[in-house]
């Protein structure tokens, strides 16, 4: 019993001195790092979209996003900053593509709207009527808008086609 003891007492004044090392915060001296890596010096080829002919595609593919978004146009001298009429927000691009349909078919036919647009805008898909330069124009086509059932509808500020001379196309 007396050697278990002694022997209990050496183990736990072993491994006190072991944490003692180590709790004090010093490493040994055998642990160097290399600071000398350095990733510019790889000479690894440029990654794809850093290269000149990347961005240009990427500047088209965007182009044409936004065409097909606006049906505008870069450099087109017949788009302007003006006003359209929101019908719908969602983020159902099913719900929206019905509704885009329904309004091409009937809504727009009716009330003699030149065009109505389908955007995406994450996360939203926004059915828009119009293209109003005028802020009283808009506001009359969104009370055409309300009386057609639409009484969520509001006015936002958006790029337009411009044609005539009046406050919509």
């Amino acid at each position: 019993m007396q050697r278990i003891r002694v022997l209990m007492g050496v183990l736990l004044a072993g491994v006190l001195i072991g944490i003692g090392g180590t709790v004090s915060g010093q490493q040994p001296d055998s642990i160097r790092y290399n600071e000398e890596f350095d990733p510019l010096k790889l000479n690894e080829p440029r990654p794809a979209f850093f290269e000149e002919e990347s961005q240009q595609e990427a500047d088209r593919q965007l182009q044409s996003d936004t065409t097909r978004q606006t049906g505008i146009q870069e450099g087109n001298t017949g788009s302007d900053i003006g006003y359209r009429v929101q019908l719908v927000a969602t983020p159902n691009y099913h719900e929206a593509d019905s509704l885009y349909s329904m309004v091409q078919d009937a809504f727009v036919e009716n009330m003699d709207t030149t065009k109505a647009y389908l955007v995406y805008d994450s996360p939203n898909y926004k059915i828009r009527i119009g293209n109003c330069r005028t802020r009283d124009a808009a506001e009359q086509l969104l009370e055409r808008a309300k009386e057609q059932g639409f009484r969520y509808a509001w006015i936002v500020r958006s790029s337009i086609r411009q044609s005539g001379e009046n406050g919509s196309p």
